[in-house]
């Protein structure tokens, strides 16, 4: 008896099954590298911000 239309066989199911695995790992990895990047930014920024302020408050007393 064949497949009727409609249907999916087991193998269907098996390799969708995997295939959404991949997806999901793959939306990790590009989680894992969004909050990296926000992390790294967050750092540069305050660092910045650090300089920014030391190099005021040095030309401030050169006044």
């Amino acid at each position: 008896m064949g497949l009727e239309s409609g249907h999916l066989s087991i193998l269907q199911v098996l390799e969708a099954q995997r295939t959404a695995r991949q997806i999901q790992e793959e939306a990790l990895l590009a989680e894992r590298a969004y909050w990296i990047a926000i992390t790294d930014y967050a750092e540069k920024q305050a660092d910045f911000a650090a300089l920014w302020r030391r190099q005021h408050e040095e030309g401030t007393r050169n006044e």
